[in-house]
């Protein structure tokens, strides 16, 4: 017995042998016969470029298209709707010929031989590399999705007034066409891949417009609930009454009652009831610092809650109030902590000279100083000038003045707003507080020279150029800005607990200077010929720096030099080329 199974093992043994020298013999044969030629069963894009050298198939692939260029037609419901013949096609033969020639070739052995024995059953089909214009591309989906779209017509719910009594009516929606788009980009980008006539059929899903009888049947009893009812949403002393009308477009049917409809009651509600917290405001007078303003919560719908809570109430239709869900957000500084603030002296004053400023640019820098009386800032807390603005625009009260914006000096809102964080940054400086950011004018403004001289400027322009310092004093900071029109000056003051700094400026020292640019003159039809305004005035350039140390008995606070840089600038006239 064991002689018997020692000779079948034996037999088995020779068998797999054979087959290994049996296919390393077919696979060797196979190698040399398509050496240098693609494999065969592969194709381009449908076109069978098998036993053909690199070189052979791109010829043949060219002489193909050029014989059988691509005309590619769309059709729906049997009927071409659109034929694809003038679009710019371009084709990579050549990286096509190496693709194929590339099948079969890659990896290890064994996986070599995997893919060219799968092949024998499985042709390997290549994609044409296709160039062509994304925008024609589009154009021509968006033209079959506008001829074979139908929206079909939505069920709905509505109030007839024919009786004396309004009675809730309902009407069946009729199902529309869509077409599938993903589906017909890919099935048309293959199409111009290949070589003549071809043809795309457009597939389309439907749009199920038409509802249940039974889901109709809720939706008219939720309707009829609400018919002579309102739904109230409140939230303290806010209240939004939804009428029958307004509930409606709400009741489920179909697609109808989504999130879009939801959204625009969500809309109204944000509108009425949000908003962010306000710190209380104070201002420091006789020697002690006082409320004028309460502080305010701030207020944000918690909407996902809503959502859930409003449909909740509509489609169950077991109330007729719904109380808002709201997250309450505490200001920073409070009314009750007026006498926690350490808000006890005047720390520092910084000041600046407007004069010759235009109205608007009066308007704007006193605008900015009211937005700034009064704000506090906490110790360890960092200041930033366009967060304590906010948004700089005409839709918040700003004007047009002159601003400097690409090299130029043009209109702009809220122009001479840079007045105010120039005098900011002086009061901070003053205060011996570390400025962790500032930048200073493209060129030499003369309302920032008029008392400090070069150097001592700052502008903002947000949200990417912005003023920022550090309150490391002890105590809360209270700012209190002064607008003087008749002097034509601003005195900013800082008010909290002094803690023994000591501030040393050094005066502006001038690194390197340029002369202003040559004057410049440019034709402007806009104005009467024969007029001449000024538009830029001239400054010469510079580099400036000056030095700013803090200390407190031994320790070293603050020891830092700043430095700007200005460009020299040209005066610019409009010289008036229209007629009068």
């Amino acid at each position: 017995m064991m002689r018997f199974l020692h000779e079948i093992a034996r037999a088995i043994g020779w068998f797999v042998f054979g087959l290994l020298v049996f296919g390393f013999v077919v696979g060797g044969a196979y190698h040399l016969a398509y050496r240098g030629k693609i494999l065969p069963r592969v194709k381009i894009s449908g076109v069978d470029v098998s036993n053909l050298n690199e070189k052979e198939a791109e010829f043949y692939l060219k002489q193909l298209f050029s014989k059988k260029p691509n005309r590619t037609a769309v059709v729906f419901d049997g009927k071409t709707i659109l034929s694809i013949e003038r679009i710019d096609l371009s084709y990579d033969f050549a990286w096509a010929a190496k693709l194929a020639m590339s099948v079969g070739r890659g990896g290890n052995p064994l996986t070599m031989a995997t893919e060219r024995i799968k092949m024998f059953w499985s042709p390997v089909e290549v994609k044409m590399p296709i160039k062509y214009s994304e925008d024609d591309f589009e154009g021509m989906i968006t033209r079959v999705v506008e001829d074979v779209n139908q929206e079909g017509e939505a069920s709905a719910l509505s109030i007839s007034l024919d009786k004396k009594t309004p009675v809730i009516v309902f009407k069946q929606g009729k199902n529309g066409k869509i077409v599938d788009e993903e589906r017909l980009r890919n099935d048309i980008a293959a199409a111009l891949a290949r070589a003549g006539e071809q043809k795309v059929v457009v597939e389309v899903k439907t749009k199920t417009n038409e509802v249940s009888d039974s889901e109709a049947k809720t939706a008219l009893a939720v309707a009829n609930y609400w018919l002579d009812k309102k739904l109230r949403l409140y939230f303290r002393d806010y209240n939004l009454n939804l009428s029958i009308n307004e509930i409606l477009p709400l009741i489920h049917l179909g697609d109808k009652g989504g999130d879009s409809d939801y959204g625009v009651i969500v809309s109204r509600l944000v509108e009425g009831v949000e908003s962010k917290p306000k710190d209380a405001i104070f201002q420091f007078e006789d020697g002690k610092v006082k409320a004028f303003e309460p502080e305010k919560d701030g207020v944000e719908i918690r909407k996902d809650e809503l959502l859930s809570k409003l449909r909740e109430t509509i489609e169950f239709a077991v109330k007729t109030d719904l109380e808002i869900p709201v997250t309450i957000t505490k200001p920073k500084v409070t009314v009750e902590e007026i006498n926690d603030l350490g808000i006890k002296e005047l720390i520092a004053v910084g000041t600046s000279l407007f004069h010759n400023s235009i109205p608007n640019r009066i308007h704007n820098l006193t605008l900015a100083s009211n937005k700034l009386n009064g704000v506090v800032v906490a110790p360890g807390e960092t200041f930033s000038m366009n967060a304590a603005l906010g948004e700089v625009s005409r839709a918040t009260g700003y004007k047009e003045a002159y601003v400097i914006s690409a090299g130029r000096t043009v209109l702009g809102d809220g122009g001479g707003v840079c007045q105010t964080s120039t005098t900011m940054f002086r009061t901070a400086l003053n205060a011996g507080l570390p400025i962790v950011e500032r930048k200073s004018h493209a060129y030499r403004v003369h309302y920032y020279e008029d008392d400090l001289g070069p150097g001592y400027d700052s502008t903002i322009f947000g949200p990417t150029v912005d003023l920022k310092f550090i309150n490391d004093t002890p105590a809360h900071i209270l700012i209190q800005t002064k607008v003087d029109p008749k002097n034509f000056s601003l005195r900013y003051e800082f008010y909290g607990t002094k803690d023994d700094r000591v501030v040393n400026l050094s005066k502006a020292r001038f690194l390197s200077q340029s002369p202003a640019l040559g004057t410049t003159y440019q034709d402007d039809p806009t104005l009467p010929m024969g007029t001449l305004r000024q538009v830029d005035w001239s400054a010469p350039g510079a580099k400036v720096s000056f030095d700013y140390k803090v200390t407190r008995g031994g320790e070293t606070l603050q020891d830092k030099t700043f430095v700007s840089t200005y460009q020299p600038w040209a005066a610019v006239y409009l010289r008036g080329t229209g007629t009068n």
